[in-house]
């Protein structure tokens, strides 16, 4: 072939096994070669020294092991090398010298493991380079011990300022090189998917290319760490959406504390540096087990916590958590521990404390929050302290307004308990109404369920004589009424009363207006059931639903986030499940709207049982108390939509309660004999048995 001035193109394929040195000898027009699909294993010195006007070389499927430094330095206009599919294992320094038009390398699928520093030195107008499938770390024998704080670790593609694509797939590589932040600002695609990284640092997500894609999909990260994102009235955070990305799906993510910053990212908060898009894609967690298999762009900020497991730390308490979504190191005790560790080694600032027990003194804790909450308080047993700034005494029995705890400015939750709001109460009342450090004031009632803040002062102390003639004047009125009800029929005192008497009818609580008709209270693990449920509810049955993720405002503390999103909604959903036993939000989701049923007296809890839960060890009695009083749906019911609809959707043609006081039963004694010896005083003894104290009792009058 040699001597041929004008040939221009030229593929010789499955010929020989070794290349003569004269193949190609005078053939300075040759532009395009292929000697691809040979069984060629090295390249002669001197082969390619008459081809000046060479672009296009491609030397893949063969079984080259080896190539000489310089050995393409003639072909000064070479554009495109492919070598893919080879033997080669080393790329030597100066490898492609003098090569300043190169634009494109293909080294797919060979056996690469090291590549000089000074390989591609001189190939300055490279663009494209593909590694795909090969043993490359990219480390130099003095970078084996590289730590990810070693600054200045450049590869061996440092100097090619005009790369676009670098394709580094499949290989070993774990560490991202500084070059590629720093130097390669036309870089657009990184691919280091199907790679060996297991973790993500700040400064490894910093790149100056603003139009970059970083695919790290298919690696083993597990964690990815980010600096602190942007306040959201820091006026100071980037505002235009980059341009850039970093890939991560199909990543074995460990969804603890230390993935919150990427979860805020998700949640809309800008960093406070430059930085890429991060797109988890379908990214499952692989920890914590409670998490494992959940979505991670579907986690909340406040799912993601780490427990403290250090003895000498927990002091016997249930648990420690570190909550970056609360900023706070949270310890679940019966008792006070003896001291507490220093929060800035954890990353947070405060230190909350929720105990079974109540301490007698606070003089000797230093606390963000002191819970309190459903503990059965009666009293208060310790005294106001400066170095408690916040106290929740939610949901426990207290009846005296904490007055001093008032005027000593401690911030306080006092929702859901039975205060005394009578004419000696009066000035604990205004106190309580006036101060500004009462977390949930329009949720704080007295004993009678009236609003505190909504109480109008001047009817707390009436003489006793208006007392005595309002209570005649109202037993009057109520005898007549209900002696007319007794002669008519029930039906027309029910169409007419309302207009009549409107003060003996209420508004039907199912029909009263509320922010949502739906809560559905679930747990985590049972987020695939809410998906097929949320549209039934909302596209069929055109109801609206509130759920955590979405509806919750971030940084609220959860127990309130509960009490609303329960007394916002006319119905809760139990999904009950296993998992959902296993959930402590969840019980106490559960909790907070069957107690709010038994206190209004009618249905607000709709239990859906997702699997049987009979045997687990966690059913607490309420809910077995539940499961007996109160009829609940089936998952698996073929009947599901239908029942689910009346129990869901308000009845708009009853929107009128009559209510029949008390005090005038005997009135109705005859015509209600028969169903007052059938009445039932259920309660749920020890035993967990049902039993009918209706039976014991002497007067059937009083069931």
């Amino acid at each position: 072939i040699s001597n041929l001035p004008s040939l221009k193109n030229l593929i010789i394929k499955d010929c020989f096994a070794e290349l003569p040195k004269d193949l190609i000898t005078e053939c300075e027009a040759l532009i395009t070669l292929d000697l691809s699909q040979n069984r060629i294993t090295g390249i002669p010195e001197g082969f390619f020294k008459d081809l000046k006007n060479l672009e296009h070389l491609d030397l893949s499927f063969n079984k080259i092991s080896t190539l000489k430094s310089g050995v393409f330095s003639p072909v000064k206009k070479l554009k495109y090398l492919n070598l893919d599919r080879n033997h080669l294992e080393v790329l030597p320094e100066f490898l492609f010298a003098g090569l300043r038009k190169l634009t494109e390398v293909s080294i797919n699928h060979n056996l690469l493991t090291t590549i000089d520093a000074l390989a591609f030195q001189g190939a300055t107008s490279l663009q494209t380079i593909s590694l795909i499938g090969n043993r490359l770390t990219l480390k130099s024998k003095d970078q084996l011990d590289w730590d990810y704080m070693d600054m200045g670790m450049y590869s061996p593609f440092n100097t090619l300022s005009e790369l676009k694509k670098l394709d580094l797939s499949h290989n070993n590589i774990s560490k991202i090189f500084d070059d590629w932040r720093f130097v390669l600002v036309n870089l657009e695609i990184l691919d280091l998917s199907w790679n060996r990284f297991e973790e993500l640092y700040p400064n490894s997500c910093q790149f100056l290319s603003n139009k970059i894609t970083v695919n790290l999909q298919h690696n083993d990260i597990s964690s990815v760490n980010l600096y602190q994102p942007a306040a959201q009235s820091d006026t100071t955070a980037p505002v235009a959406e980059p341009n850039s990305s970093i890939l991560l799906d199909n990543n074995p993510l460990n969804c603890d504390c230390r993935m919150y910053n990427l979860a805020m990212r998700l949640q809309g908060l800008k960093p406070t540096t430059t930085e890429p898009k991060f797109n988890v894609g379908n990214a499952q967690c692989k920890s914590p087990p409670h998490l494992q298999g959940d979505l991670f762009k579907n986690l909340s900020p406040y799912d993601l916590y780490c427990e403290e497991m250090t003895e000498e730390v927990r002091f016997n308490c249930t648990s420690v958590l570190i909550r970056p979504a609360y900023r706070d190191l949270y310890y679940d005790c019966d008792f006070a521990p003896p001291f507490f560790p220093n929060t800035e080694q954890y990353g947070v600032e405060q230190l909350s404390l929720k105990l079974q027990y109540p301490p007698n003194d606070l003089s000797n804790l230093t606390l963000s929050l002191l819970n309190l909450t459903n503990i059965g308080l009666q009293e208060i047993p310790f005294s106001p302290s400066e170095s408690v700034k916040e106290i929740d005494l939610s949901k426990n029995n207290l009846t005296e307004i904490p007055i001093r705890f008032i005027e000593s400015n401690t911030s306080l939750y006092l929702s859901s308990n039975p205060f005394d709001c009578s004419c000696f109460a009066r000035d604990s009342v205004i106190a309580l109404r006036g101060s500004s450090n009462i977390k949930d004031l329009d949720t704080v009632s007295c004993a009678n369920g009236l609003s505190i803040s909504e109480l109008e002062i001047s009817t707390l102390c009436h003489s006793n004589t208006l007392i005595i003639a309002e209570i005649g004047g109202i037993f009057l009125f109520l005898l007549i009424l209900f002696t007319l009800a007794f002669i008519f029929s029930r039906q027309i005192v029910d169409h007419f009363g309302h207009r009549i008497f409107p003060c003996c009818f209420i508004d039907d609580p199912d029909n009263s207006p509320k922010e949502y008709d739906v809560f559905i209270s679930y747990a985590h693990k049972d987020q695939k059931y809410v998906n097929k449920l949320l549209p039934k509810l909302e596209n069929d049955f055109k109801l609206t639903v509130c759920v955590h993720y979405r509806d919750w405002e971030v940084g609220d503390f959860i127990p309130d986030q509960i009490n609303r999103s329960v007394l916002n909604s006319r119905k809760t959903i139990i999904l009950l499940s296993n998992s959902f036993l296993d959930s402590t939000f969840a019980n106490l989701e559960f909790r907070t709207a069957h107690n709010l049923a038994l206190k209004e007296g009618r249905e607000r809890v709709i239990l859906i049982i997702l699997e049987d839960v009979s045997k687990h060890e966690k059913l607490s009695e309420e809910l077995k108390y539940h499961m007996k009083m109160n009829t609940y749906l089936n998952w698996d019911d073929s009947r599901f939509d239908e029942k689910l609809r009346r129990r869901t959707i308000p009845q708009l043609y009853n929107k009128k309660k009559f209510v029949r006081p008390a005090i005038l039963k005997p009135i109705f004694k005859q015509a209600t004999e028969n169903n007052l010896k059938k009445a039932l005083d259920v309660h749920l003894n020890s035993a967990g048995q049902l039993v009918n104290l209706a039976q014991n009792k002497k007067d059937i009058e009083n069931v």
